[in-house]
């Protein structure tokens, strides 16, 4: 009951406040409105709670998968030393960018073995910790990856970094400015620093509302869930508690998120440089299309565009074509997608690619973390790009379908996609709940996976 009355508590507190504080800022209209239902709503935990028939101990690694590959023990670096050669490592793979006309490889061929390599280093080589190997294995592929699409063979690293900045850059958020009068430098002055004044506010929001996802968290998520994660994998599939843990932990994976709110505000507050919104509230999404174009971690979905479907075309380092041509052309070719199925089928089939690359990358990802792979989140990114796939099919072919659902067609969508969700979303959360557990190093899954 006390876990009850600090979730009431908080729900209390936090209602009241500013809407984009909130860590779903789209629902808080209907939490001013529907705060007493979720009070209700809130005192069922104690229901929930009392209806997960948990046992004492469920050993790590419950519920085998159906694929549970052993990857052999790695080197373990510590962080003083597995830094300074990632560093060499990024710093190896620009000097080769830009001298790439001296190897003697196709662009292709030179680009594959480079993703090779640094799929395979974080198998063989990691750090003394678990969660920090989710980012030595994470972050140095997404700087490789984008690299690759760039020519750096004729830009500079500030020009580089600048487009690289494009990707977490929101182009669209301007404010309009009155005229002020004959002095053109005075104004342009002006809108200069109401746009800073402006992304600074911004900034200051990111950090509240990354701040308040994880009190979020603590207080009304984590109270739900219970105490061994390997629980829910010993449920059936569509168990009603097993799809309820798996929204809350998707939810728990979500809020979690907010550190990266908090660091992008911080970086917004000092550089007054518009930063786009990772998160635009997920748990709203009507589809999956609308849940991963527009929704959800925008910042890989801005680069995975970038790479599969501008690549070749102006990327903001190279010269741009007269307008006019250039606008004629861009008819010309929106003409012949419109007209031709080829066009509109190779475009499907390079957006479903999108998501198996992506369930590949998890996979190196759960490779690096957890010493195995089990092809889980393979099959949650190859299920959601098939999802998508249909969609964009049926979109093309219906016009009715191109509308966005409103009122209560959209309440249906919401709902479905929300269960799509829950019965997709423990393919991914599989290998977190069954392997990781704090303190938990490499070699510990290693020399331990035996007993798992």
């Amino acid at each position: 009951m006390q876990s009850t009355q600090k979730a009431k508590c908080f729900w209390q507190g936090i209602v009241p406040l500013c809407p984009h504080v909130l860590p779903f800022p789209s629902l808080s209209p209907f939490l001013s409105n529907h705060h007493n239902y979720l009070f209700s709503f809130v005192f069922s935990y104690t229901y929930f709670k009392n209806h997960i028939d948990m046992p004492l101990y469920i050993p790590l690694g419950a519920a085998k998968p159906w694929v549970d590959i052993l990857l052999p023990q790695p080197i373990v670096l510590t962080f003083d030393q597995i830094i300074p050669f990632y560093l060499v490592l990024l710093s190896i793979d620009y000097t080769m960018l830009r001298k790439e006309s001296l190897i003697p490889l196709t662009p292709v061929q030179f680009r594959v073995i480079l993703g090779l390599v640094h799929a395979a280093i974080p198998l063989y080589i990691v750090s003394t910790s678990v969660v920090a190997n989710l980012f030595f294995a994470a972050i140095p592929w997404f700087f490789v990856s984008y690299g690759a699409s760039l020519p750096l063979e004729r830009i500079t690293l500030c020009e580089a970094y600048r487009v690289f900045m494009a990707v977490v850059t929101d182009h669209k958020r301007t404010i309009p400015v009155a005229a002020v009068g004959g002095n053109e430098v005075a104004h342009q002055q002006q809108q200069k620093q109401q746009r800073a004044a402006q992304n600074r506010w911004h900034g200051v929001i990111k950090v509240a509302r990354g701040t308040s996802k994880l009190i979020f968290l603590h207080q009304c998520i984590e109270p739900w869930l219970p105490a061994n994660n390997a629980y829910i994998l010993s449920l059936p599939w569509f168990d009603w508690r097993s799809l309820t843990l798996t929204m809350l932990y998707g939810t728990k994976g979500y809020c979690f998120l907010g550190i990266v709110d908090i660091g992008m505000g911080l970086e917004e507050l000092v550089l007054a440089e518009p930063m786009i919104d990772l998160f635009n509230s997920p748990i709203i999404s009507s589809s999956p299309r609308d849940f991963w174009s527009r929704r959800w971690n925008r910042a890989v979905r801005n680069l995975l565009h970038r790479i599969v479907f501008m690549r070749g075309k102006n990327d903001g380092c190279t010269s741009v074509m007269d307008g006019k041509k250039k606008k004629k052309q861009h008819d010309m070719k929106k003409k012949d997608s419109n007209n031709t199925l080829l066009a509109v089928g190779s475009r499907n089939i390079m957006g479903f690619m999108a998501f198996v690359v992506s369930g590949v990358f998890h996979e190196l990802i759960i490779a690096s973390m957890f010493r195995r792979f089990t092809l889980e989140n393979l099959v949650f990114f190859t299920l959601h790009g098939v999802a998508v796939w249909i969609q964009l099919t049926v979109r093309d072919w219906a016009k009715w379908s191109k509308d966005e659902p409103h009122g209560a067609s959209r309440l249906i969508c919401v709902a479905l996609h929300l269960m799509f969700l829950a019965v997709t979303g423990r393919f991914f959360l599989a290998p977190y709940l069954r392997y990781y557990c704090s303190g938990c190093s490499p070699i510990d899954l290693y020399k331990n996976s035996t007993t798992y």
